[in-house]
């Protein structure tokens, strides 16, 4: 729990907001403005606040997607670069 309680501290601290996703690339590609990925693993979900987030993403141009473990968010991030 203690190194839990550091890291949230951390993470607060650098101005980490609740809901954002875990890897955001800024650099349009000509059809999104940028992507978001949020890393899930397997059996885990979004939480309500990190779909809301994603939507707003996607709403506003972004590419917003949830993925289960490394191999798929390389594959995203591969295709969306191009």
């Amino acid at each position: 729990m203690r190194t839990y309680l550091s890291v949230a501290k951390r993470m607060k601290e650098t101005g980490y907001k609740s809901g954002f996703p875990d890897i955001f690339i800024y650099k349009p590609n000509g059809k999104y403005h940028g992507l978001a990925i949020e890393l899930k693993v397997k059996g885990n979900y979004p939480s309500p606040n990190q779909k809301k987030v994603l939507s707003i993403l996607n709403d506003s141009g972004y590419r917003a997607e949830v993925c289960t473990g490394l191999d798929e968010a390389i594959e995203i991030i591969d295709e969306y670069l191009g």
